[in-house]
């Protein structure tokens, strides 16, 4: 079995794990002491266990932890970690994405959970309606010429609820497919995937920017080249963005290209990112501006995930609303138009 395929930790026991270690890094105690004291806490001990385990039988961390079950962000970071040997803000750095993502799933379920039970009560009733009590108005105009024009509306409902229902069953069976077959799928077919869809590239340009700012500007500042650096992220196999990228920058530096114009030609690095590679003076001064480009990304994407989701309620609610409107007229004026001519 492939060793980055299995099922992964629990998203919430990865966050305890990093809340725990990262404190004890950062005062100085070892790994394997960090570990054991962590291992004190019930729900990490088996997880501690197996870690220690694994490093006293000197496997790399990051294979270490990915035979505990650790995502692939977290083994990627990790990978770049045994470079720099700064595990304190390492570990920081994991628990932070890991909640940020934790905290945008959960308010994703959160918010579509009501738009999507009133979506599911409003088909089930315009399908009884559907079957039962439209006919009885349909029959009832039968035989006139000239048939109200709010049985349209019921017709015009009809066919766009059944245009979205069969969308929405296409989308859905398309992104289930695409998840399953996705690990097998070349990189090629990937990024014209990206390409097709603005709002995936947008997010993409945002994560693999993030990845490249916080790697580089740490193995930069440990003393590392920046041809080293990117060495390092063309090697490192989890992350085929990051590594498709630097791979990118550095054929176009092999060219004679400068670095702003290297960084120009991937298209999955953010435009802030090309405009620091033209003004760096030196790799001190491109590790600090990275740094702080790399903090300055992670609030942008996390800010441009919540608006998104603010939005969806909201969409949601209207489309309900008007579909609501839409059938309650259906029915009442053809009635009310009944009753006055009787």
């Amino acid at each position: 079995m492939d060793l980055f395929n299995r099922k992964t930790l629990a998203v919430p026991l990865q966050i305890h794990f990093f809340k725990r270690m990262y404190p004890l890094l950062n005062k100085g105690y070892s790994l394997p002491r960090a570990l054991n004291i962590t291992g004190w806490d019930q729900d990490l001990k088996p997880l501690t266990s197996q870690l220690l385990y694994h490093f006293e039988k000197g496997e790399p961390m990051e294979k270490a932890f990915a035979e505990a079950r650790f995502s692939s962000l977290v083994i990627s970071f990790l990978y770049f970690g045994k470079m720099r040997k700064d595990f304190p803000s390492l570990f920081h750095q994991c628990f932070q994405l890991l909640t940020i993502t934790y905290q945008t799933k959960k308010k994703l379920a959160h918010t579509l959970r009501y738009p999507v039970i009133l979506m599911l009560f409003l088909l089930l009733t315009f399908y009884f309606m559907k079957k039962s009590v439209i006919p009885s108005f349909q029959n009832l105009y039968e035989h006139e010429e000239n048939k109200p024009w709010s049985l349209y509306i019921f017709q015009t409902i009809d066919y766009s609820i059944s245009f979205f229902v069969l969308l929405s069953v296409i989308a859905g069976t398309t992104f289930f497919v695409y998840k399953l077959a996705a690990p097998r799928l070349k990189f090629e077919t990937k990024m014209n995937v990206y390409r097709r869809i603005p709002f995936v590239l947008s997010i993409k340009t945002y994560i693999v920017s993030y990845q490249f700012a916080i790697h580089a500007s740490s193995m930069l500042k440990a003393g590392f080249s920046l041809n080293q650096v990117l060495d390092i992220l063309i090697s490192q196999r989890n992350q085929q963005e990051l590594s498709f990228s630097a791979r990118t920058i550095l054929e176009s530096l092999s060219e004679g290209n400068t670095l702003g114009m290297a960084a120009n030609e991937t298209v999955l690095m953010r435009k802030e990112m090309v405009s620091i590679f033209h003004e760096a003076n030196d790799n001190q001064a491109l590790a600090d501006e990275l740094s702080l480009l790399a903090g300055m990304f992670l609030e942008q994407l996390q800010m441009k995930t919540e608006k998104t989701i603010q939005l969806i309620q909201p969409i949601f609610l209207i489309i309900t609303a008007v579909v609501i409107i839409s059938i309650y007229l259906s029915i009442m004026l053809p009635l009310y138009s009944w009753i006055e001519t009787y």
